[in-house]
Formats: structure tokens, sequence, C-alpha cells
């Protein structure tokens, strides 16, 4: 297991990246210090258009990992409810139509489905990009949920419960979420991390707002410099790398106590 150390620093950094990305500002250009290479003076270097690239990539970070939490926790709470629905109409035509609506969506993909909108209404936002993806990734992880949230109403303890009179939402609130917690945990951190990947594909693609910095279209800016300012492509794939290795590697802190 990763040292418990190792994990606390990695959420504290997130929880840094994504505060600053919705306090901080994008830093100004200067064009007479445009592609400078990396000195004492600049860490990191210029971009081309005179940025000072230690700042860019930190609001850059903090733009995409506050994005993508935004996102994630958009898509956790439709889950969570349409999972609920499905597990306690399984059979019939409610937990169907979710059903169906679910193959559906799963089939395109979010990707492809976000391009899409973004083909439709160029003009969106990363946040409302954000909140419009959440409402056609639901369905891997209401699958999941309902499954779950079934394997709990299935139990002895459940039956027992629903026979005394407990009601369904005192029933999900003290037996079901308790016992599908820790899966849901799980379930979060990689729709977090698939978000990060998905939203800096998107703004690499060149969709969405070219006004919002993304490590994505940093990324993508850096491909027609890569003779003149190699370091930016450089420092933006290894901004992106490490921005997927800091959400991968947080979701061992859910596991509970360290255990030796």
């Amino acid at each position: 297991m990763t040292p418990r150390p190792l994990l606390y620093a990695c959420v504290g950094i997130l929880f840094v990246l994504v505060m600053g990305g919705v306090l901080m500002h994008p830093p100004s250009a200067d064009a007479i210090r445009a592609s400078e290479p990396p000195s004492l003076e600049v860490w990191l270097g210029t971009s081309p258009y005179g940025h000072n690239m230690l700042p860019l990539l930190s609001y850059a970070l903090g733009a995409t990992a506050a994005q993508s939490l935004w996102a994630a926790v958009l898509t956790l709470g439709i889950s969570c409810a349409l999972g609920a629905v499905a597990a306690m109409t399984a059979g019939r035509w409610p937990d169907r139509v979710i059903s169906t609506v679910s193959r559906v969506l799963d089939s395109l993909g979010v990707l492809i489905l976000g391009i899409c909108i973004l083909a439709v209404i160029p003009s969106l936002d990363h946040w409302t990009l954000g909140a419009l993806l959440s409402l056609i990734a639901w369905p891997s992880m209401s699958t999941v949920i309902r499954t779950e949230m079934l394997s709990v109403l299935q139990t002895d303890y459940a039956e027992a419960a629903r026979a005394i009179g407990v009601g369904r939402f005192r029933l999900f609130r003290v037996h079901v979420l308790p016992a599908i917690w820790p899966r849901l945990q799980f379930l979060f951190f990689g729709v977090f991390t698939g978000f990060i990947a998905v939203l800096a594909a998107i703004s690499f693609l060149g969709a969405g707002s070219a006004s919002e910095p993304t490590i994505g279209s940093l990324l993508y800016d850096s491909l027609s410099y890569l003779r003149t300012a190699p370091w930016f492509f450089v420092e933006c794939l290894t901004a992106l790398a490490l921005l997927l290795i800091l959400a991968v590697s947080t979701s061992p802190l859910l596991l509970g106590p360290d255990r030796r």
C-alpha cells in the first residue's frame, strides 16, 4: 500500500489546485518576453505568448482539477438518485426506462457526446460543459449503484427492517448507504479521474471556451511551437500526467485505517 503520508500530501496538493482554479485568475502576457527558455528568473520559461509558464500551468492545473471535481460531484448525485429509483422499482417501467437510456448513453460515450454538444453550442464555458457532461456520464456509475443497492435490499436485515415498518428513506439512510459507501468512494474518484482526461481531451481538440486556459488547450497550443519552444510542450504534457497521477493516487485514502 502507498505510504499514508504520501497520500495525504496528494490530497493536499489536489485541494490547493482546486482552490487555485476557483480563486485564481489567468496570468497576464508580456509579448516582449515571449518564448524565453527556463532560467533562474523564469523557472519554467515563458510561453510563445509571453506568459510565465509557472503561474500559467498552476492556473491551468487548478482549472482542470476544479472543473473535473465539479462534474464528478454532479455525476455522483445524478447516479445515486437514478440508481436508487432503479433499485426500488427493479423490473418495473422506471427501471426499464433508466436501463434503456443508460445503454444508449454508454454506447455513445462521454467524449463523443461532449464534442457533439460543443459542435452545437461552441461558446460553452468549461463549468457549464462539466455540468452538461455529468448529465450523460452517469450510466456506468448508476448501474453499479443499482446492483449494490439491490444486493443490500435483499439481505436479511433489510427484509427485517421492512417487516417492522421502516420507511424507504430511513432504510436507505441507515442500511443501504452505509453498506455501499466504500464502493461510492472509489466510483467517485474513478469518475473524477475520467473527467480530467475527458475535459483535457476536449480542450486539446480545440473545443470549448478559448478564453479559459486548461491543460488540454495549452497542450494543443504547444504543438505549434515544438521547435521554437519545446519546453512548452514537455511542461504541459508533464503537468497533465502529474494531475492524473495525483487523482488516481488519492483513491487509496478512502480505504480506511492503514493496515500493516
